[in-house]
């Protein structure tokens, strides 16, 4: 189970990093608006946590699915 958030904080970095590099972020991290910080990440880390092995990960994915989307509306309000 540890190894799999291990896996689920790496994937969830290397999309972060993705999203950066096409936004072409410079400024600090906290200086970036929430909505063009993340965008819809829920979907993206959801599947690339679900395509790992085992029930799990399927839950994982679902609980980072939901916080996201839910950080994501506290943000816009």
């Amino acid at each position: 189970m540890e190894s799999l958030y291990w896996q689920a904080s790496t994937i969830l970095r290397e999309i972060l990093k993705e999203k950066f590099t096409a936004l072409k972020i410079s400024s600090p991290l906290w200086e970036v608006p929430a909505r063009r910080k993340f965008g819809d990440l829920a979907t993206p880390v959801a599947l690339r946590i679900a395509s790992l092995k085992g029930e799990d990960a399927n839950l994982i994915a679902q609980h980072i699915a939901q916080d996201l989307e839910e950080k994501m509306r506290n943000s816009i309000d």
